[in-house]
């Protein structure tokens, strides 16, 4: 059975959102842009991404978009009587949002992979589902890329992720999720000493690899592992510098998983460095940001991401 270089056990979902004079739908879920994230760089029979529900069941125009990517990425249960899961978001005219599931259902576990030897798994779930599916993991065991939900980043789950963190290989909070974990509310000023100074309570916790995903500033990156490049700490910047981001940043959903999948692919790349990967994933990103929903792929010329080479923008962003 051929291997693969990530899969990813984050969701994919249909969201549906609601304006005072308006609604849309879209294709979201941080497995769906994980997944799109690694295949700017990696092709999509290297990629899998369980999708809980038959091909069947998903609307006309969001196969057609999925597919473009590449039809070997979406694991489809022909047997499942399950619609693809989906959200409702509702903007009220005061500028409240509410969210919820239609039709919410258990989180996928390993089994759902089929068995399949994977070099990289990505999780996008609670701490307690994540134990859950490491126990299921035989050997040879993937490289684990975990990234906590926002609703699961309370004090009252720091405890099953202490109980975890040392059989993580990567551990990528954003910087409001770092905090979270720790306390009930999180600083509406923390700049980058206050992260290092965060991360090192993780790394006390066990955790030696961490990337915590910063927005605007970039992301930091802390390793311990010398299987995963050098044992240093280094900032790296957002692709878009601030002046270009007034033109070319529209939208930051999925950006955080994008970037994640290509961490992944970047260290695949690159020799399991976790600081190349992490330049792969700020690539990755720089199509998700530059307009809601997913970039536009072409394959006329070359693979084109928003009319662009992806190793272009990574010789200026790498050079």
């Amino acid at each position: 059975m051929a291997s693969l270089t990530l899969a990813t056990l984050g969701t994919i979902l249909i969201d549906n959102i609601r304006y005072p004079d308006d609604a849309e739908s879209h294709l979201g879920g941080g497995g769906l842009y994980a997944a799109v994230g690694a295949r700017v760089w990696i092709p999509p029979e290297t990629i899998r991404l369980p999708t809980g529900c038959s091909r069947s069941s998903v609307p006309k125009k969001f196969l057609e978009e999925l597919d473009r990517f590449g039809e070997e990425v979406w694991m489809w249960d022909e047997e499942s009587k399950e619609s693809m899961l989906e959200t409702e978001i509702v903007y009220e005219t005061d500028g409240a949002r509410s969210f919820r599931y239609l039709n919410p259902r258990p989180s996928l576990t390993i089994s759902s992979l089929n068995a399949q030897p994977i070099r990289y798994l990505h999780f996008c779930c609670s701490p307690t589902d994540l134990s859950i599916s490491l126990a299921m993991l035989s050997e040879p065991r993937p490289k684990i890329i975990y990234e906590p939900l926002p609703i699961n980043c309370n004090p009252a789950n720091l405890m099953a992720l202490k109980s975890i963190l040392p059989l993580i290989d990567v551990f990528s909070p954003n910087h409001e999720e770092l905090e979270l974990l720790l306390r009930e509310s999180h600083s509406t000023t923390t700049d980058e000493t206050d992260i290092d100074s965060l991360v090192s309570m993780y790394a006390e916790f066990g955790s030696r690899t961490i990337v915590v995903r910063a927005g605007a500033r970039g992301c930091f990156v802390v390793n311990k592992n010398p299987m995963l490049g050098a044992c240093t700490s280094r900032w790296l910047p957002p692709y878009w510098t601030a002046e270009e981001a007034k033109e070319n940043v529209r939208e930051t959903t999925g950006a955080g998983n994008s970037f994640l999948g290509g961490l992944c692919a970047g260290m695949a790349i690159a020799g399991d460095d976790v600081f190349i990967g992490a330049a792969y994933g700020s690539v990755s990103s720089s199509f998700v940001v530059q307009q809601p929903g997913l970039p536009r792929f072409s394959i006329r010329k070359g693979e084109t991401w928003n009319g662009e080479c992806p190793h272009q923008r990574l010789k200026r962003y790498f050079p």
